[in-house]
């Protein structure tokens, strides 16, 4: 029994999921309402308030679960490694894993990042970017390309360059979703990992 109801309480939460980025991909956030997500799914107003508080715990809730997925699939990146795969002309596997799950919430993804969508998501997606990926690219910088800078201002140099490297691969996967995410996770690892060897080629040698 216990197995059945997790999942019953599964496929509604499924459900309201669902409708939520139907309606929000219409209507922004200020169309979703409890009554537009019932009538979408035929559930009662109980039903919903059993798992969400309102509209926004339920957009907090599909967030945390993208953003839970993404970590997942970027714990084991080390871009080093990334771009001694992408020079020997293969894609590296944890970037592929990371686009194969893009592709697979491309609709949740699409909409939350796009013009109806949440904005800060979009801070969200980038900050898991720059706790993942970039800062473990800091300690390869040459000690040559910032030996002139004071402290504060190497502190300020990798701020910069977090954020400069995060929105462009942040801006690589709003395109890849705004067209439906119409190239493969393969080929999309090789543009990315190619995007990450060109910042590597701005800041000098990283070793």
């Amino acid at each position: 029994m216990g197995k059945i109801h997790e999942q019953m309480n599964s496929e509604t939460k499924q459900k309201l999921e669902n409708a939520f980025i139907k309606i929000m991909a219409v209507h922004g956030i200020q169309g979703v309402t409890v009554r537009a997500l019932t009538n979408e799914t035929g559930l009662n107003r109980g039903t919903f308030y059993l798992h969400y508080t309102d509209k926004f715990d339920l957009m907090e809730q599909i967030q945390e679960r993208l953003l839970a997925g993404m970590k997942n699939c970027l714990k084991d990146v080390e871009p080093l490694e990334g771009l001694g795969f992408i020079e020997n002309g293969q894609p590296y596997p944890p970037i592929i894993q990371m686009f194969t799950y893009f592709r697979k919430e491309v609709h949740a993804f699409k909409v939350l990042l796009g013009p109806t969508g949440d904005p800060s998501f979009a801070i969200k997606v980038k900050s898991i970017y720059k706790e993942t990926i970039l800062k473990k690219l800091l300690p390869h910088i040459p000690k040559e390309s910032i030996q002139n800078f004071a402290n504060e201002e190497v502190k300020k140099f990798q701020s910069y360059f977090l954020s400069f490297s995060a929105s462009a691969i942040f801006g690589l996967i709003e395109e890849w979703l705004s067209n439906d995410a119409k190239e493969t996770p393969e080929e999309m690892g090789i543009v990315q990992m190619n995007i990450i060897k060109m910042i590597r080629s701005q800041t000098g040698n990283m070793k």
